[in-house]
């Protein structure tokens, strides 16, 4: 029994706007926290904030992945927003810092279940030629979340209070459950009735392995490695130690397109967000450019990451993935590679083209990536394949940030340069010289995505649903 027009057209309106919710919240957040922080009277502990929402979305992303293949889409979105919409509640409630760091991890484990199913519901109730379509509208999402975002914020908290970032999300996910609930109401009746366990131990033993890596990468005030470099490599290996005991179905950490994809997007995530979150900063004190400028700078990237997002899903269908990741990342490293040998004289225009074409190429092989493993991957385990794409990603996200800063933090005297003074000839060149460290590392670190990319399988077996139709060059 196939979903209506109707009822997969709900369900997907519904799921986009969970996913709207938790982008803007990245965003609309991150400008009003300054305040709420300090008004709430820890200011210092502004990182923690962030750091325990972030965590709790990787922590638990494969579980709700799993929990999709077990429970359904419609139960595990059902319970995973209104974790979201609680984790708002409370946030908004907080009377000081403590409090909100804690409800901000009850958020972020509500929004650990919002990415991954709403990815799988889209890739599940649409075709194969479908789903290329619906991440187009999930690019569209995210660059529209991406501009309004910061604005949002800095006007609900200036003319209303910050506490109304959080409470602008009850309205809007309301509807977004019903949307779903409606939806997907009849497709509940059709979903596999095979029985699935839960893997509880694998669960703890992820979440462990997931600890000790945050330890391996954790920094001190000063941006160096907070157990040395030791540390990192010993928490690192009994990480990975740890994790051979799989927490997903084996048969699903074996497929070649899951090893190829997951592998690569973990390394591009971190060469990407590595040097991303360190661009304003570096604008400012290497380019000289105000705040708002460091701003639209960046934002250079994203548009060229949706734009090419849009043009790559088009030519899915045409065109292997194949070929389209190794375009991608061809571009990526080019990018970095330039960046990291040219910094040193590089003008603000350059540099905004080269995060120009590194957007570009992010987004060529980004969202065929996604729906080339949905592609190979029965329906029983497309919730908890696309949950662990997304969990490598944001991995791979995570540790780029800890290890760019670190290596920043060994290169990069910032007693040069202090937040809102006019930028030095001096300064400028410490920081340009720092920063060409940064793009230089992450152009080994997206050779070792490409390489991964570089031999994917020729054929697709399935087109996600398990029926076998569909099949396709990768």
């Amino acid at each position: 029994m196939e979903l209506s027009p109707k009822h997969k057209a709900f369900a997907a309106i519904g799921v986009i706007l969970g996913t709207f919710l938790a982008a803007i919240e990245a965003t609309a957040v991150a400008t009003a926290m300054p305040t709420a922080t300090s008004s709430l009277g820890g200011i210092a502990l502004i990182h923690y904030v962030f750091a325990a929402y972030s965590l709790a979305i990787v922590l638990t992303i494969p579980t709700w992945g799993r929990l999709s293949d077990i429970w359904g889409l419609r139960a595990s979105y059902l319970a995973g927003c209104s974790a979201f919409l609680f984790g708002s509640v409370l946030c908004g409630f907080s009377q000081n810092v403590y409090q909100l760091i804690i409800f901000r991890f009850v958020q972020g484990i509500g929004a650990g279940s919002i990415f991954p199913v709403a990815m799988t519901t889209l890739g599940v109730i649409y075709s194969h030629e479908k789903r290329a379509k619906m991440q187009i509208y999930l690019s569209l999402v995210w660059a529209f979340a991406s501009v309004i975002g910061p604005p949002l914020g800095a006007l609900l908290t200036h003319a209303l209070s910050w506490r109304w970032v959080f409470y602008l999300n009850l309205p809007a996910g309301i509807v977004s459950l019903f949307l779903v609930e409606y939806g997907l109401a009849k497709f509940l009746e059709i979903k596999d009735k095979i029985k699935r366990p839960f893997d509880h131990k694998g669960s703890m033993l992820l979440s462990l392995v997931i600890f000790i890596l945050i330890a391996a990468i954790a920094v001190d005030r000063q941006g160096k490695l907070y157990f040395g470099w030791s540390g990192f490599f010993g928490f690192t290996f009994v990480a990975f130690a740890s994790s051979f005991l799989p927490f997903s179905p084996f048969h699903v950490l074996k497929n070649p397109v899951f090893i190829r994809t997951g592998t690569s997007n973990f390394f591009i995530c971190m060469a990407m967000f590595g040097s991303l979150a360190f661009v304003p900063l570096f604008c400012q004190a290497g380019l000289g450019q105000t705040v708002g400028g460091a701003g639209r700078t960046l934002t250079i990237s994203t548009f060229g990451w949706v734009i090419s997002s849009i043009v790559a899903t088009r030519a899915y269908l045409r065109v292997s993935l194949r070929t389209l990741s190794r375009i991608g990342i061809i571009l990526m490293v080019l990018s970095f590679g330039y960046l990291g040998f040219r910094l040193n004289s590089i003008t603000a225009n350059v540099f905004r083209m080269s995060l120009l074409v590194m957007g570009l190429g992010i987004g060529i092989c980004f969202a065929p990536m996604l729906i080339g493993l949905q592609s190979v991957l029965p329906r029983q385990d497309m919730g908890t394949g696309t949950a662990g794409l997304q969990f490598l990603r944001n991995l791979g996200g995570l540790m780029g940030v800890a290890v760019m800063g670190t290596l920043l933090a060994i290169t990069w005297d910032k007693s040069a340069y202090a937040a809102g003074s006019a930028a030095t000839a001096a300064s400028q060149m410490v920081a340009r010289h720092a920063m060409s460290k940064v793009f230089l590392m992450d152009t080994l670190i997206s050779l070792a995505g490409l390489f991964c990319v570089w031999s994917l399988p020729h054929t697709m077996l399935t087109n996600g649903n398990g029926n076998g139709e569909n099949s396709k060059k990768l």
